[in-house]
């Protein structure tokens, strides 16, 4: 069957990080996924001594069993 990863990573910064988006994960250090991921979450915070984004997210899974293709198909077809 299809399986999911999710977690969580924090990061400097990334202001057009959004739910629902669609990120590439490249050079992604070990225990993160390589390739797309699915955003379900985002938290930013700014303070004065730091500007961090912690992003929530899911990947992994065919489009048959409902992973990251499959989602995305599904938000496609919800906006038309």
């Amino acid at each position: 069957g299809a399986t999911r990863d999710t977690g969580r990573l924090t990061a400097f910064l990334q202001p057009q990080a959004r739910p629902g988006m669609v990120m590439e994960m490249q050079d992604a250090p070990d225990g993160l996924p390589a390739g797309p991921v699915w955003i379900s979450r985002v938290r930013h915070q700014v303070t004065d001594r730091r500007a961090v984004t912690t992003i929530w997210f899911a990947a992994g899974g065919g489009a048959a069993g409902g992973g990251l293709l499959g989602s995305l198909a599904s938000a496609a077809g919800g906006l038309f």
